[in-house]
């Protein structure tokens, strides 16, 4: 069945007599859409800058109080689109640069103030540009809203900056002072002083100061980050911590930053670094030693003489010592000792023992068929050495001992020293 619907078309020369009631439909289905993609695409303010600020569409010719609302010291500097292509720009606070590229979009700089947005007019309406709490001071792909007739952006009628006049500012410096070696003398101890100042002339807030080579020693936990709210312009705050190093006289890092408001991302930071002192890493060994002279059954079963001799080394320095040996001049046996604490703590001194046997026609033992009665003491020398914790070699004053060769005794028994196998060594 067909419709004629002549009433309401009136005389405009028309006839939809010959329309269907789908056909109708469709029609005003296809006006319909074309109405409302029109519509939003009236509103498109485009794609985001890029520092990825996405413009927001604003009606008409909004000042930065209607964009912005109340705030303290709040200046709107306006550049209208004539103006856009000059080199320097700005309003004696504020000063902005701004490149215009081909396809209507700009990129800009600025200093001398805080910005909290940025209104872009182009055509009957504009794109506003928030950067509140960011601290930026430049950014770019910025435009005007998209020109539904052609899909383009509009062209640029002018630019508005609303900010507020000031620079933020943060300085951070340090002193690193020399604190001795750890208990167990294995590293160094350094102290450290941080201070951060707000050099600008805008408050601060959220401050985070960082040792970060002391941060970079504690990677399990943060000992040495340092917060406080705020800071107001020329305030300064002073944090104070200590780490340990295996390295001597290091170079101290730390950093800082900040927000222009609290909650705000980071806008403003600054860094530092400061050579710590050198400080005393030597090592020192001390050494002692006592020997005796016995008879003893030697290998071909007759009586010779052995030299058993012992003594102690003791670390005597505030650093650890590892890898310590100890040898007699005449004895080929090593003696390993290993490692030793500090001085003054436990295992801090070592014992060590041997014995050899005594080659005649060395000097003290006289020419060969020299009768032992007229031998004097033999004498030979200990030696010692070892590492410290810091790479360095330490050597110890050799120590000698001179034995009175057994032969000589009157009374073997009651004075000739017995065999090592025999003495308790401690």
């Amino acid at each position: 069945m067909k419709t004629k619907m002549n009433s309401w078309w009136g005389t405009s020369g028309f006839s939809c007599s010959t329309l269907t009631n789908s056909k109708l439909l469709a029609l005003f289905l296809v006006l319909g859409f074309t109405l409302c993609a029109q519509n939003a695409f009236a509103e498109d303010p485009g794609a985001p800058s890029d520092r990825g600020i996405q413009p927001m569409f604003e009606s008409g010719n909004p000042t930065c109080s209607d964009l912005v609302g109340d705030i303290d010291g709040l200046v709107e500097y306006r550049i209208d689109g004539s103006e856009l292509g000059n080199m320097n720009l700005g309003d004696g606070d504020l000063s902005v640069t701004i490149d215009v590229r081909p396809d209507k979009t700009f990129d800009w700089t600025s200093s001398g103030g805080v910005i909290y947005s940025i209104f872009v007019k182009g055509g009957p309406n504009g794109n506003l540009y928030d950067y509140e709490g960011t601290g930026f001071t430049w950014d770019g792909g910025l435009h005007s809203p998209v020109n539904e007739k052609n899909g383009n952006y509009y062209g640029l009628s002018h630019v508005s900056f609303c900010y507020v006049p000031g620079e933020p500012e943060i300085s951070i410096t340090k002193t690193c002072t020399g604190g001795g070696l750890n208990e167990a003398g294995t590293a160094l101890i350094y102290n450290y002083e941080l201070t951060v100042e707000n050099t600008g002339t805008l408050p601060l807030f959220d401050i985070k100061a960082i040792d970060t080579t002391a941060e970079d020693l504690n990677p399990e936990d943060e000992l040495h980050t340092y917060t406080k709210d705020g800071l107001l312009p020329g305030d300064t705050e002073m944090f104070s911590g200590s780490f340990e190093i295996g390295v001597n006289s290091p170079t101290n890092n730390a950093e800082v930053t900040a927000a222009i408001e609290d909650g705000g991302e980071v806008a403003v930071e600054d860094m530092t670094s400061f050579e710590c002192p050198p400080q005393d890493t030597k090592g020192e060994l001390s050494l002692t030693k006592d020997c005796d002279v016995v008879v003893v059954l030697n290998d071909y079963l007759d009586y010779g003489l052995q030299v058993d001799y012992r003594g102690e080394v003791c670390n005597e320095s505030e650093v650890a010592i590892s890898g310590v040996v100890v040898q007699d001049n005449k004895d080929p046996t090593l003696h390993l000792i290993g490692n030793l604490s500090p001085a003054g703590s436990p295992g801090a001194c070592a014992t060590y023992s041997g014995s050899y046997v005594p080659v005649p026609g060395e000097g003290e033992l006289g020419e060969n068929g020299t009768p032992g009665f007229y031998v004097g003491a033999f004498t030979d020398i200990v030696n010692a050495s070892g590492d410290t914790a810091f790479g360095q070699t330490v050597d110890a004053t050799p120590a000698d001992a001179s034995c009175t060769l057994c032969p000589q005794c009157v009374d073997l028994e009651g004075m000739c020293p017995a065999p090592t196998s025999a003495i308790n060594l401690e």
